[in-house]
């Protein structure tokens, strides 16, 4: 034992804290050490700093981490930023004597990166009164977590079962009471949910069988038997009677006691049928009392074999020209392929628009019939498909030259054993009428200026990934431009390209219209949505003005950029989708994330490949291109009978205009000069009137006599600044904003040349 005691002495010596608190003698030290370095949970001792002190072996083993690697690292080093943040504050809480019983479930990270749920538990403990800290006990919970995902799919899939059955299915207890209707009974015996919950079995029975239902029920809940099929007559709630096959299950709930599941299939048809059958056979019956038994036999066999054979040959018939009809006259296009990507059968709607007959089409892969590009994406998806998924996209493929937008529907085709064979497609042509595009040429994108070329090549170069870009500048200067510049030169050119302004819908529909919403989900949500991300499939969406999405949805939409996985709204179903993300906004986000209006890992996220727009000022020489393509866009869209020109002397007096609007102004100032002027030559005088006003009276300004240069100038900076003041009543954005000057710039100027221009005006500056 003295040998065990220095043992403990020296490992106490070192920089362990106590778990217990302080009392003499070497015993309780053993036990101290004992229960720390023994434990089975993930022991963690958190110094005032919020630094790990010492861990136990259990953290080593758990975490990966060896004990001297542990020490100094902090909570986030093992945890999620969300899990670092719940832990702080419940050490928090916990030092201000906040105990709670409920502790965090929150997503560990190991040495090696992986993860793992675990439970923290915030313990005290001191040494002496005046020596407190902090102990964290984490149980690894991941099973238990599995086991509830697990309990989860499966309650989900019994729901949607339960929902979706084409028969009525109830649950009663023991008096007979219904405890649970499904959809399907109330549509086949007319009574609402509400009102079936206050009914009891013999409610709906016709009197004949409500004796022995209700024996048999008594046996089931007795234990006797676990379950019986019966079939009888049943009423509806309109008094109607039909005859209904009943199969009864017994199920031992938690605490013991038997609940009943029922299924009630409306066999009444059949019902029918066999009464039709019966008379017959009565009849035949007498005939065979008239002849020989032998004879009798004979002919009731016969009979009996040629009336069921042509009911099943004529069934079969109807239902195969029903089918033919529906496959032959559809105007979508309908396919099965097999699981080689081959099509193995395709309906004439379909055999036109490749404008070839369908047995050329059969056995004829995507790449064949829409090109290298369009067949890659489509094995892709059919790849999907063949694993289980049913997927709905919207792409744009080649057709004979022009460039169809297409709805795709896609669902495995399945045998009797549940095996999948094949591929079911539908797909629907939703190009507007007249509005067929030809093949997006990249190489049109031809601007003279450096700044933006290396703008282009940057994005051209990031195009060929599938990275997130953050599109960044002044508004006006084409950030969207630049986002379908991406999308067109990216592998998803044939996909859909959506853009959002985030700024542009009120922030409590904001999630209905990214993520989609289930039935119900809220008031006014009468129908199940999908959203712009599923929308997208395959293709690209912008995120347009992302400083202007609540911080609500930041949360939401960064999950989602680390999964590409996501909930609808009111929906337990992980949706998983294959589209990218780009991002654009006019704001500066590292001082809003700064001022707390933009997450910091959102910032992070989304900033991976920057890429700033210039402003048009900058790239003067584009000008003329870009005039041009304007130019041609309006001839088009006003159907004008010539198209306009822009001089040579007009086109300068535009190079030398600042455009603080940028394209967006550019745009607008050539459309104006369309409408108002007259002739083929296009017109600017309003533009320079525009920019020469605010500016005529500093223009007028005389030299004063004998002056040097510097005077000069200084005298000239003075009246310029007055002038701007005066001309804007004294509000120094304004007139910062006429001088092409910051607002910083322009206080510079007035304490230089000691200007107050409240001497002058009764409204005080801003």
């Amino acid at each position: 034992m003295k040998n065990s005691g220095e043992k403990i002495e020296n490992r106490s010596s070192e920089t362990k804290p106590p778990l217990i608190p302080h009392v003499s003698g070497t015993y309780t030290e053993a036990l101290k050490d004992a229960i720390f370095y023994n434990s089975p949970q993930a022991l963690i001792i958190v110094n005032s700093t919020s630094l790990i002190s010492t861990v136990n072996p259990s953290f080593s083993n758990i975490f990966g981490y060896s004990i001297e690697e542990a020490a100094g690292l902090t909570i986030a080093a093992i945890t999620t930023v969300e899990g670092c943040t719940q832990v702080e504050q419940k050490i928090v809480a916990h030092s201000k004597g906040q105990v709670s019983s409920q502790w965090p479930e929150i997503v560990c990270r190991r040495k090696d990166g992986s993860h793992f749920w675990g439970i923290f538990n915030v313990m005290s403990v001191q040494d002496s009164p005046s020596d407190c800290q902090v102990v964290l006990a984490i149980t690894d919970i991941t099973e238990k977590k599995e086991i509830q995902n697990a309990l989860k799919e499966r309650d989900a899939l019994i729901s949607a079962l339960y929902d979706k059955a084409a028969q009525a299915i109830t649950s009663t207890d023991d008096l007979g009471r219904f405890i649970e209707v499904n959809p399907a009974f109330e549509a086949m015996f007319g009574y609402s949910r509400a009102e079936a919950l206050k009914l009891r079995f013999p409610d709906i029975t016709t009197a004949d069988y409500i004796a022995v239902s209700e024996e048999k029920a008594a046996a089931l809940f007795r234990g006797e038997i676990d379950g019986y099929r019966i079939e009888k007559l049943y009423r509806r709630k309109n008094g109607s009677v039909f005859w209904g096959d009943l199969s009864i299950t017994a199920i031992q709930k938690p605490d013991g006691t038997i609940q009943s599941v029922g299924v009630i299939v409306d066999i009444s048809e059949r019902k029918k049928t066999e009464a039709a059958l019966q008379k017959h056979r009565d009849e035949l019956e007498l005939l065979v009392g008239e002849r020989t038994a032998e004879l009798g036999e004979t002919n009731a066999r016969l009979k009996v074999e040629i009336a069921h054979s042509d009911l099943v040959q004529r069934a079969l018939k109807e239902s195969e020209e029903r089918l033919r009809a529906i496959f032959e006259t559809a105007t979508d296009y309908l396919f099965i392929k097999d699981k080689d990507r081959c099509y193995r059968l395709v309906n004439p709607c379909m055999a036109n628009l490749f404008e070839m007959p369908a047995s050329q089409i059969i056995g004829l892969t995507d790449t064949k019939l829409f090109g290298h590009e369009a067949g890659r994406h489509l094995r892709q998806v059919d790849d999907r498909v063949l694993a289980g998924e049913t997927i709905e996209e919207v792409h744009r493929r080649l057709v004979k030259g022009s460039l169809v937008t297409f709805l795709d529907t896609r669902s495995p085709m399945r045998d009797q054993s549940g095996n999948i064979i094949g591929i079911c497609g539908i797909s629907r042509d939703i190009t507007e009428r007249g509005d067929k595009q030809s093949p997006i040429d990249a190489s049109g994108y031809d601007y003279p200026s450096k700044a933006f070329h290396n703008t282009l090549l940057q994005a051209k170069t990031v195009a060929r990934t599938e990275a997130i870009v953050l599109l960044t500048g002044e508004s006006g200067v084409g950030k969207d431009h630049i986002a379908r510049y991406i999308h067109a030169q990216s592998s998803r050119a044939s996909g859909t390209f959506y853009c959002i302004n985030c700024g542009a819908i009120p922030s409590e529909l904001m999630e209905s219209e990214l993520f989609g919403h289930e039935r119900g989900a809220f008031t006014g949500a009468t129908r199940t949505k999908r959203g712009i991300f599923e929308l997208t499939e395959g293709g690209t969406v912008l995120l347009n003005e992302i400083g202007e999405l609540p911080m609500l949805l930041q949360v939401k939409l960064l999950t989602f950029l680390d999964t590409l996985t996501f909930n609808r709204v009111g929906g337990e179903k992980k949706i998983q989708i294959n589209a990218r993300i780009l991002a654009a906004t006019n704001r500066n986000l590292e001082e809003e994330v700064a001022a707390g209006r933009f997450r910091k890992d959102l910032f992070y996220r989304l900033n991976i490949v920057p890429i700033t727009v210039p402003p048009l000022r900058d790239r003067l020489k584009d000008i003329p291109v870009i005039a041009r393509e304007l130019i041609a866009h309006f001839t088009s869209e006003l159907q004008l009978p010539y198209e306009p020109k822009i001089l040579a002397a007009t086109m300068d007096t535009l190079k030398r205009y600042s455009w603080p609007g940028n394209v967006r102004e550019l745009k607008n100032a050539i459309e104006r000069a369309i409408i108002l002027s007259a002739g083929h030559d296009l017109n600017f005088d309003f533009l320079a009137q525009e920019k020469t006003s605010a500016y005529v009276d500093a223009l007028t300004i005389q030299f004063p006599p004998a002056s040097s240069l510097p005077e000069v100038i200084a005298e000239l900076k003075h009246d310029f600044v007055r002038h701007a003041l005066q001309k804007t009543g004294g509000v120094k954005t304004e007139a910062a904003r006429l001088l092409g000057i910051s607002r910083f710039a322009l206080l510079r100027l007035m304490k230089d040349n000691a200007l107050d221009v409240t001497k002058s005006h009764s409204s005080s500056p801003r």
